[in-house]
């Protein structure tokens, strides 16, 4: 066990010694070219749940989306204590990056010509957000509550749990809620609880894990090279995706409809 990990990544203003704040970030994502932010920041997301922490990650992703006099001169030592660490990019970044691009995209305007750096500016300006102002201005080692209040809101990000063992624990959620055990049915009556009616955008339960499971599964298995070098390798084919399988394309469709983000032409 190599402990918990808390994340205080370099950010634009620790960069580039220039104040941050959120002006500062609303206008970066004014000059971003939608699908391909977007398309960017969802392939770095995988990447980094696949590949969590790799220097040999970030230092690619530095090299193609950071400007230069943003690059830190300091080299990653894996025994240097934590969380002194130099990756920019890391999950709670990226995501807190990606909906800020997605919030503004009914005002945003495709870009014909965007440099790609803007995305590195976008992640420094979002990751001036992972930690609250007051962290940032410990002049002491801070209590055990105060990092806790740091760290909880950013757990599952950070430290994240075996997807497998997460599954097998739903389903059998899934086999008590909908079992004949007299105190489970007891309870759920109390809470007006009826597990065949639970959904989630709509859908049955059990469709939407397991479109979001087979969605996972796919982008997974896509070579970290391909995802980097070109990121709409991510997206998927809504015809084609599931032909191979027995799963209802209705479902999918369905699946689709409540959770698709349409982009300005």
């Amino acid at each position: 066990m190599s402990g918990i990990e808390f994340v205080v990544p370099p950010t634009f203003e620790s960069v580039s010694a220039s104040p941050s704040s959120p002006k500062e970030l609303w206008e970066t994502l004014q000059d971003i070219d939608p699908l391909m932010t977007l398309s960017v920041l969802a392939a770095l997301n995988v990447l980094l749940e696949i590949e969590h922490l790799d220097p040999a990650l970030e230092q690619a992703a530095t090299e193609r989306y950071i400007r230069p006099q943003y690059h830190s001169s300091r080299m990653f030592d894996a025994a240097e204590p934590q969380p002194h660490y130099p990756f920019i990019f890391n999950r709670v970044g990226v995501l807190i990056a990606l909906k800020c691009a997605i919030g503004v995209l009914p005002a945003a305007a495709p870009s014909i010509s965007m440099d790609e750096r803007l995305i590195g500016d976008l992640v420094l300006r979002a990751n001036d957000f992972i930690n609250s102002a007051n962290f940032q201005g410990f002049t002491s080692t801070p209590s055990g509550l105060e990092i806790a209040a740091e760290v909880i809101p950013i757990w599952e990000l950070t430290n994240p749990r075996d997807l497998a063992y997460g599954m097998a624990r739903v389903y059998r959620m899934f086999e008590y809620l909908g079992g004949d055990d007299p105190i489970v049915k007891g309870l759920t009556a109390q809470l007006g609880l009826a597990f065949a009616d639970l959904r989630c955008d709509k859908l049955p339960l059990q469709d939407f894990i397991a479109v979001v499971f087979g969605l996972h599964a796919y982008v997974s298995q896509l070579p970290p090279g391909i995802l980097l070098r070109n990121p709409s390798e991510c997206a998927v084919n809504r015809e084609r995706f599931l032909s191979r399988t027995k799963f209802p394309q209705q479902v999918f469709d369905d699946f689709l409809a409540n959770r698709s983000l349409s982009l300005p032409s």
